[in-house]
């Protein structure tokens, strides 16, 4: 029987990962999706993340899979992929940054009059995603209010 050269072609080339959405993530269990080429719809197929760190893969299509992110520390590190059924690893795999969750330790001054205005120092940490310094911000919320 005549084989399909559109399966031939998934199963018989390397996977390529070329982009990876969102690039900055933290451990609040995101969804990584990898564009790239040459995936399969296979249950084995899953993304790489590190040295060694498996996670399997929501298959989309050909050029696009999904990928919850592990528990990991906060830097960077490159996904690949891997072709289950084929067995093939991605080789130039691209780069996701993790970043710490943001963490609140105190502010300056601790008090101020009941009717409010007073500005306040926030100290803490308190990541940026991916945004020009100029238009980074933290929203405060004191009693329900913003």
């Amino acid at each position: 029987s005549e084989i399909d050269e559109d399966y031939l072609s998934l199963h018989n080339n390397r996977p390529q990962i070329s982009s990876i959405v969102p690039a900055y993530v933290n451990n609040d269990d995101v969804i990584v999706t990898c564009y790239g080429a040459f995936f399969t719809n296979h249950r084995r197929t899953m993304c790489i993340f590190g040295d060694g760190i498996f996670v399997s893969a929501r298959f989309i299509s050909s050029t696009e899979i999904q990928c919850h992110i592990p528990k990991i520390l906060p830097g960077p590190l490159v996904v690949e992929s891997i072709n289950g059924d084929s067995k093939l690893v991605s080789r130039d795999g691209e780069k996701v940054i993790f970043l710490p969750d943001a963490s609140f330790n105190y502010l300056k001054p601790s008090f101020g009059p009941i009717i409010g205005n007073t500005a306040l120092h926030v100290y803490g940490i308190f990541p940026i995603y991916n945004v020009d310094a100029a238009e980074a911000s933290v929203l405060c919320g004191f009693d329900g209010v913003e």
